[in-house]
C-alpha cells in the first residue's frame, strides 16, 4: 500500500465539523499516522501481526467520530493487488479496512506456516497446536472479510478468492490437528477420520481454486500444490484405516485399503515430482514457498509411500500363508469417516482483554464525542419534551374526569352531614360520636322491607322446596328423553329386522325403514337435551352465586325486620 496522509484531512474535519481547535488532537493525528507507517512496514512476526490489529482497531473507533469519505475525511488509500500488483485507490474506509484486514489474516498465516513448516517428526505439541491457531484466526478474518465487504475492487478481495484463501487457512489448521493427534500417538481410527477430513477440505480447496484461478490471476502453483496434499491425506486416510481392519480382523478389507492407499500415494509421489526449480521463481511464491518445504514434502511423501508399500506386502503374504480371504475391489469400499475439529478462531478471543489493551494503547480522540452522541442528545430531548407533553394531556385528562365523578357523587357537599359538632350532650349522655354510630347502625327503611319480603316467601314458598321441586323436574325431564330415546332405538330395530327378512316379499318393495321418519323426532330430542344441559348448567350457576351471597344471611332474613 502507498504512504497516506492522514494529519491534515482530520485537522480540517474537526475544524470544519466540530468547530473545535485541531491543535488539541494533533498528538492524536499524528499517532495514528504513525500506526499507518508501522502497519506498512510489519513483518510476518507476532509485532508486526500486533501492529495491523492495532491500526485496524484504531481504523474501526474512527468510524463513529469521522465520515471517511469524499465529502468528510478526504484520504486518499492505495491498495496494490496481492497477485497482479495492480493498484486501486479509493476515499472509503470501508476500502482501507478491507486492505488491512486482508494483510492481518496473511500475518497470521504466514506465522502459522513458519511454525508449521518444521518436520513433523520434531515438532513440539504446543508448536503444532499453536500453529493450528493462528490458521484459524486468519480463516476467520479471511471469513468476515468475506461476508462484510461484498463489493470488492480488486481481485484479491473478491468473494471468490477470499474464500477460496478462508478454505486453504482450515485445511491447514485441519493438517495441525492430524499431526498433533499423530504426536500424541492416537488411535488408527482417530488419525483416518482426521486425515479423511483433511482430504474433503483440499478437495473442496482445489475445486474452488480450479473455478477462477485464471479469472482471478491466481498462482498456477496453488493447484498442483493442492492436489499433492489431497493425494496425500487421500493416502495416509486409507492408510490407517487399514490398520482399523486389520485390528477387527478383516484382512482382506485392509489389503483392499492399503492398496488404495498405494494408489494415492503414487498419485502424490507423481505430482510432488513436477515441483521444479521454476515453480520457485514467481514472484509470487518466492515468500510464501520455499524449496524446502517442497522437500519436506517430499520427504513426508515418500515416508507414508515406503511404510504403505511394505505393509501391503506383509498383509498381502499373511493372507496367501495364514487367513486366505477374499480381497474385494477397491471401489466396492465404503466411504471413510470424516472428522472435523476445526472452526474459525474469533480474534477477539486470541487477544485477550488485558493483551488487547496492552496492544491497542489507548482510544485516540476520546475527548472527541461522536456526532451519532450529539444527534442521539438532540433526539432524547426532543422525545423527553414529546413524552412529558403526552403525560401533562393525560393528567388533564385525569382531572376533568375526577371532577365529573365528584360532581355527579354530589361531593363534597353530601360529606356535611358528617361534620356536625361532636359534643357531649351531658353528664352520664352519649357522646356526639356514638349518637352518629348508633344511627347509621339502624337499618333503613328498604333493608326493612326486604327482610320482611324474604320472611313472608319463606313461610309460603320456602327456598329449599322450590329447588328441590326443580331438580325433580330435570330429572323427570331427563328420564323421559332417554325413555323415548330407547323406544325409537328399539323401533329402528325392529323396523330393520323386518326389512331384512321380508325385503323379497313384493308387499315390501317400497317399504321404507323407520329411521328417516325418525329423524325429525331424533334432531327435536337432541335440541331438548341440549336445552336441558343449558338450565341445568344456569341453575347450578345462579345455586352458586345463592350460597355465595345470600344464603349466609339466610338466618337472619328469615327473622324478618327483627332480625336485622
Amino acid at each position: 500500500t502507498a504512504e497516506v496522509d492522514w494529519v491534515r484531512p482530520l485537522r480540517q474535519y474537526i475544524a470544519r465539523t466540530y468547530q473545535e481547535d485541531p491543535d488539541v488532537y494533533a498528538t492524536d493525528c499524528q499517532m495514528l499516522q504513525r500506526m499507518r507507517q508501522d502497519m506498512r512496514g510489519a513483518n510476518a512476526d507476532e509485532t508486526g501481526r500486533d501492529l495491523i490489529f492495532r491500526y485496524y482497531s484504531h481504523l474501526e473507533a474512527l468510524e463513529p467520530r469521522f465520515r471517511i469519505n469524499e465529502q468528510g475525511v478526504k484520504v486518499t488509500f492505495m491498495w496494490s493487488d496481492a497477485f497482479t500488483n495492480e493498484s486501486t485507490q479509493q476515499h472509503s474506509l470501508a476500502f482501507e479496512k478491507a486492505g488491512v484486514l486482508f494483510n492481518l489474516a496473511v500475518a497470521f498465516a504466514m506465522h502459522g506456516a513458519r511454525l508449521f513448516s518444521d518436520s513433523s517428526s520434531e515438532m513440539e505439541l504446543t508448536t503444532v497446536h499453536m500453529a493450528g491457531i493462528y490458521f484459524q484466526v486468519a480463516a476467520d478474518r479471511f471469513h468476515y472479510l468475506n461476508e462484510n465487504f461484498l463489493h470488492a475492487p480488486s481481485l484479491d478481495l473478491q468473494q471468490e478468492t477470499v474464500n477460496v484463501l478462508n478454505g486453504m487457512m482450515m485445511a491447514q489448521a485441519q493438517e495441525c490437528a492430524l499431526i498433533k493427534s499423530r504426536l500424541e500417538k492416537k488411535k488408527a481410527n482417530t488419525l483416518s477420520k482426521l486425515a479423511q477430513q483433511a482430504a474433503l477440505m483440499y478437495s473442496n480447496v482445489y475445486d474452488n481454486l480450479k473455478a477462477i484461478i485464471d479469472t482471478h490471476q491466481l498462482p498456477r502453483g496453488w493447484l498442483l500444490l493442492t492436489e499433492t496434499k489431497l493425494r496425500y491425506y487421500q493416502a495416509m486416510a486409507q492408510y490407517h484405516e487399514a490398520h482399523v481392519d486389520e485390528s477387527k480382523n478383516r484382512y482382506g478389507t485392509s489389503i483392499a485399503r492399503y492398496s488404495l492407499a498405494d494408489q494415492h500415494a503414487r498419485e502424490a509421489t507423481k505430482l510432488v515430482g513436477q515441483f521444479t526449480e521454476t515453480f520457485f521463481s514467481t514472484t509470487n511464491l518466492a515468500d510464501d514457498l520455499c524449496p524446502e518445504s517442497v522437500q519436506g514434502l517430499q520427504e513426508m511423501i515418500t515416508h507414508l509411500a515406503a511404510n504403505i508399500t511394505e505393509e501391503l506386502s506383509r498383509a498381502n503374504n499373511d493372507n496367501d500363508v495364514i487367513y486366505n480371504e477374499p480381497v474385494p475391489n477397491t471401489s466396492t469400499l465404503p466411504a471413510l469417516e470424516a472428522a472435523s475439529v476445526v472452526s474459525n478462531f474469533d480474534i477477539n478471543k486470541f487477544y485477550a482483554s488485558e493483551e488487547r489493551s496492552n496492544v491497542v494503547g489507548g482510544e485516540l480522540f476520546a475527548r472527541l464525542i461522536p456526532m451519532s452522541v450529539h444527534e442521539s442528545s438532540s433526539l432524547y430531548s426532543e422525545e423527553m419534551a414529546k413524552m412529558l407533553r403526552a403525560e401533562e394531556d393525560k393528567v388533564n385528562l385525569a382531572d376533568g374526569e375526577l371532577q365529573d365523578a365528584l360532581s355527579f357523587m354530589k361531593m363534597p357537599g353530601s360529606l356535611k352531614r358528617f361534620e356536625r359538632p361532636l359534643s357531649l350532650s351531658g353528664q352520664g349522655g352519649r357522646s356526639g360520636v356514638n349518637a352518629i354510630l348508633a344511627e347509621l347502625a339502624e337499618p333503613s327503611r328498604a333493608v326493612r322491607e326486604a327482610a320482611n319480603s324474604v320472611q313472608a316467601s319463606e313461610r309460603t314458598n320456602p327456598l329449599s322446596e322450590t329447588r328441590a321441586r326443580v331438580d325433580g323436574q330435570r330429572i323427570r325431564a331427563t328420564d323421559e328423553l332417554a325413555d323415548l330415546s330407547r323406544m325409537l332405538d328399539d323401533e329402528q330395530y325392529a323396523s330393520e329386522q323386518i326389512l331384512t327378512e321380508y325385503a323379497s316379499e313384493p308387499l315390501f318393495v317400497g317399504y321404507q325403514p323407520s329411521s328417516r321418519a325418525a329423524a325429525f323426532f331424533r334432531e327435536q330430542m337432541d335440541e331438548n337435551q341440549k336445552k336441558l344441559a343449558d338450565a341445568a348448567s344456569l341453575d347450578n350457576s345462579i345455586h352458586n352465586d345463592y350460597k355465595t351471597a345470600i344464603e349466609p344471611w339466610l338466618p337472619t332474613l328469615q327473622n324478618g325486620s327483627d332480625g336485622v
